[in-house]
């Protein structure tokens, strides 16, 4: 198994505050996104390192702009340096 890095991480952890936060499940989530629950399950432990175009859905699937969806991720990233 691959070993998150902390970009990874903080992407994670940010996906999976804001879908808690929204109170959906990885399924409802998943479902927004077209995708499976099993991907965001690893996003949001670090595995998985999705592209531009799936941050981008994940953002949307979130009622977030990319640009705010970021700022969190990077907030998350600068709480663990």
């Amino acid at each position: 198994m691959k070993k998150a890095d902390g970009l990874n991480i903080a992407l994670g952890n940010t996906v999976k505050v804001l879908r808690n936060n929204k109170g959906l499940t990885q399924e409802e989530l998943a479902e927004r996104c077209d995708t499976s629950a099993v991907y965001i399950s690893e996003i949001e432990r670090g595995i998985k390192q999705p592209t531009f175009r799936t941050v981008y859905i994940i953002s949307k699937a979130l009622d977030l702009k990319l640009h705010q969806f970021v700022k969190k991720v990077e907030s998350n990233l600068t709480n663990e340096d």
